[in-house]
């Protein structure tokens, strides 16, 4: 993913809006998406509003037109974060809902979604899945293209084993070779479930989807791959969120690469 490589992406699906929203790893998702762009977006006080600055030629003529795509991230506050916590209410927000709507007929917002690291109980898990998909479809607009990013894991003992360590390049510095290395116990995070949620959330878009109850939902898988990142954890007692730039980087990767897919059937 490129700046120039991106904008010619959005501006051929005539996006103009791209919503992150969930919880911490979507705002780590985010925080990789505006960085990789680097001098290219603008962000506002408190860092999770901005937008790309892009260009584009003008009816073939040497110059160019400046326009700008905006961005915004915003956490939910459903789950819980610990089994015996109070669960929080999950919806989606008045401004986001405001922020997605905030284009014309011909033109599309991205929304990337995702529930997954804070449920401890199944049911919950299910009910606020369908929260989710019903907000989105009474949004009516089904000319946006909408994501749900699967939830990765974390590693039991990311922690490196000596004291003389550095902790500015992450933890352990090797990934997994094979998803036979993983391992994963039942513990106060509950990340043994995370796997069986996400197969659940993708057989309920595809039925979303089938149904065509707005606009359809794509799942981002990005489970198998970053399960395999054993290494580039944030913190000495954090194995679950990532460094950046790290691995989260190439869940953008995964992004543009679905979008120009799909930018090459809007333009065929």
């Amino acid at each position: 993913m490129t700046h120039e490589k991106l904008c010619k992406v959005l501006f051929d699906l005539n996006v103009n809006q791209i919503l992150f929203y969930g919880d911490s790893l979507t705002e780590s998702m985010y925080t990789a998406f505006m960085n990789k762009l680097g001098d290219n977006v603008h962000v506002k006080p408190g860092g999770y509003e901005g937008s790309i600055v892009c260009t584009k030629n003008d009816g073939g003529n040497s110059s160019s037109l400046r326009y700008e795509i905006n961005v915004l991230h915003e956490r939910d506050k459903g789950g819980n974060a610990f089994p015996h916590s109070p669960r929080g209410v999950y919806e989606i927000s008045n401004i986001s809902q405001a922020f997605i709507s905030n284009t014309s007929l011909s033109e599309s917002a991205i929304g990337i979604f995702n529930i997954g690291a804070h449920y401890h109980n199944f049911s919950h898990y299910r009910e606020d899945m369908d929260i989710m998909l019903q907000s989105l479809s009474l949004l009516n607009r089904p000319q946006d293209i909408y994501f749900f990013r699967s939830t990765s894991p974390g590693h039991e003992g990311c922690e490196p084993r000596n004291r003389n360590f550095d902790w500015t390049k992450g933890l352990q510095v090797t990934p997994l070779k094979s998803y036979k290395e993983y391992h994963v116990s039942s513990n106060k995070f509950d990340w043994d479930k995370f796997e069986h949620n996400n197969a659940y959330t993708k057989q309920l878009i595809a039925t979303h989807n089938k149904e065509g109850r707005g606009a359809p939902i794509h799942f981002l898988d990005i489970y198998n791959m970053t399960v395999l990142r054993h290494d580039g954890h944030a913190a000495p007692a954090d194995c679950l969120h990532y460094h950046n730039p790290g691995p989260v980087d190439w869940w953008n990767h995964l992004l543009f690469t679905y979008l120009e897919h799909l930018s090459k059937g809007a333009t065929a």
